[in-house]
């Protein structure tokens, strides 16, 4: 997975997507891009493909930074089912030098949002809290609608399967990132 960085309005920020609600494994979750490694690919090629696919946006490998390492199983609560799927999932930041348009890949993603450091704290914080975040975001979605949108959807800690929400290792990767704005 990639956490895309850019300076936007001075404000150093990173973008999540939100996967696809027709997505088997966790549909309406915000994430940061990503998938699965190609035979043949590595870490790297596989992370700038995926970023490409999912959200038009290019990075070079050689601009990606080592992040995080998170170990993921679906479903996520053993009330939802039994372990079907585990993987371990490598977060790289990547350094953009202008923000650009999106083009999300709709059967994969339905929406993006450029969160900046500040918006991360206090959406973290919310979670920790489980109280209801004050503010807004800026959003994409597919169909190239943008504008702003508020938090709280963001925070949805009591979440069914499909609801929308983040999941917990971007949650975890992005604690890391803001570890390293420090």
């Amino acid at each position: 997975c990639v956490l895309p960085e850019c300076v936007i309005d001075g404000e150093l920020h990173v973008l999540l997507t939100r996967r696809s609600a027709a997505m088997t494994s966790f549909p309406n979750v915000w994430v940061a891009p990503g998938g699965h490694v190609d035979p043949g690919e590595t870490l790297e090629e596989a992370a700038c493909r995926e970023l490409r696919e999912e959200t038009g946006l290019a990075a070079e490998g050689s601009s990606l930074t080592p992040l995080a390492l998170w170990e993921s199983g679906f479903p996520s609560r053993l009330e939802i089912g039994p372990l079907t799927r585990q993987h371990a999932v490598v977060y790289f930041t990547a350094r953009l030098e202008k923000k650009t348009q999106l083009r999300l890949c709709p059967d994969e993603v339905s929406g993006a949002a450029w969160l900046s450091a500040n918006v991360v704290r206090a959406v973290l914080a919310t979670l920790a809290d489980k109280q209801p975040p004050v503010g807004q975001y800026h959003h994409e979605d597919a169909n190239g609608n943008v504008g702003p949108r508020d938090l709280g959807f963001l925070c949805n800690a009591n979440y069914a399967v499909g609801e929308e929400r983040i999941s917990t290792g971007t949650m975890f990767v992005l604690r890391t990132w803001l570890a390293t704005l420090a």
